[in-house]
């Protein structure tokens, strides 16, 4: 049974990582065919879609009164997006990223992870209130992007691009292609959820504990593969922005439409000790990127912190946290 779990779970991933990529793909397309600038289309779809996964998979747990994974998915998920995905980037990068250009989006994530472990602390409920706080964040969050990318100058090749790619793109084409990667993630949802409930109900393992750990990663598994190709090809702003950007995503938007759409009470272990810590490795970041850049030395600490955060995590039914 564990194993057919386990395959339910890997065939969900699957789901989430190519429902995400042919959704963001298939808008970005879009877009450009209609006419939407190329910066924009950056800022606005791709930051989205990368969320999209924990998106989908957070409807689906509360729908289905699995709240704990929701919450769990998106704490688990910014801590995995910072110690364990920026860790990877910066140890394979080819030199020591430089993250100048997120330095100030780095204070708003601060600040939003800050702002939604006080709406929670406040009562210990995810209320429709809570959601609706937040979401007014990401409207004013879009907004100032939007408002910043047109006073950026275009670049040449972008400009290129977008007036190269109605050219190859049909309307209907990129459609069918939304609507497939909507399918494969609401699929992907589904499986990776259930097969995670059971696993945690086979192993008496509590479904938080699922949650910050084997679907936050999962549901990464986007943002993983963006940042350290990114990093990979010097592409620094790219590989720091995608997580910063998520990471902002993810609470002010999946966190708050969450909220919106089906309220619900937040497990103590994730307000005692999962969004400290999540909190914590966010300061930690912006006490790395103090002179700059972030290189391998950086990128180890990130990991190692990231394994210990794991071990007392599966450690919780010993330590009590």
């Amino acid at each position: 049974m564990v194993l057919l779990d386990i395959l339910y779970i890997a065939l969900g991933l699957a789901g989430l990582y190519f429902g995400g990529d042919w959704l963001v793909e298939g808008a970005s397309r879009l877009a450009r065919v209609l006419g939407v600038p190329v910066a924009i289309i950056g800022l606005t779809i791709v930051a989205f879609g990368t969320s999209v996964p924990e998106l989908v998979t957070n409807l689906v747990a509360a729908v289905r009164d699995t709240n704990d994974i929701a919450v769990g998915n998106i704490v688990g998920s910014n801590i995995a997006n910072i110690a364990l995905i920026l860790g990877l980037s910066a140890i394979m990068a080819s030199r020591a990223l430089s993250t100048r250009e997120v330095q100030q989006d780095w204070v708003i994530m601060l600040a939003v992870a800050v702002l939604g472990y006080v709406l929670l602390l406040i009562d210990g409920d995810l209320s429709r209130v809570d959601g609706a706080i937040l979401f007014t964040g990401i409207v004013l969050y879009v907004i100032r992007a939007v408002r910043g990318s047109r006073e950026k100058p275009a670049d040449a090749a972008e400009e290129q691009e977008a007036s190269a790619s109605p050219e190859r793109s049909s309307v209907l084409k990129e459609l069918g292609r939304i609507v497939i990667g909507l399918g494969l993630l609401i699929i992907g949802a589904q499986l990776t959820v259930d097969g995670a409930v059971n696993i945690a109900r086979v192993l008496g393992v509590s479904e938080l504990v699922i949650g910050v750990t084997l679907v936050a990663v999962g549901t990464s598994l986007p943002e993983l593969a963006t940042s350290v190709i990114a990093a990979t090809k010097g592409q620094h702003e790219i590989a720091l922005g995608n997580v910063v950007g998520s990471n902002i995503f993810n609470i002010l938007f999946i966190l708050g439409l969450t909220g919106m759409l089906d309220p619900y009470k937040i497990n103590g272990q994730a307000l005692t000790f999962d969004a400290p810590f999540m909190i914590l490795v966010s300061v930690l970041l912006g006490i790395f990127m103090r002179d700059g850049k972030l290189g391998r030395l950086e990128g180890i600490i990130f990991i190692v912190v990231y394994i210990v955060y794991v071990g007392l995590v599966f450690l919780r039914p010993l330590t009590g946290m």
